[in-house]
């Protein structure tokens, strides 16, 4: 079995770039209530954070298998989004 077919038996799939969304979806999805908390910044960091790694080292490779199951992901999130009828 694939990585992508194994995405589609998960029960959820949420992208944290829209956590908002996934959030919202999750709820509608599970018929849960929102609740305030979900969309708090639970760690936040200074406005002058400086990020944690450094991938200048890549020098701008991407790996092409992630890149695959990544794609899945969204097509299995933005086909859930219009499956519970959820927008911003």
């Amino acid at each position: 079995m694939s990585a992508k077919s194994r995405l589609r038996k998960f029960a959820f799939v949420g992208i944290t770039d829209f956590w908002d969304l996934s959030m919202c979806l999750w709820n509608a999805k599970f018929q849960q209530p929102c609740s305030d908390v979900q969309f708090q910044n639970l760690n936040p960091t200074s406005a002058n954070a400086q990020p944690v790694y450094n991938t200048s080292v890549l020098d701008g490779y991407t790996d092409s298998y992630d890149g695959e199951i990544y794609a899945e992901a969204l097509r299995i999130f933005n086909e859930d989004l219009a499956r519970y009828n959820v927008s911003e």
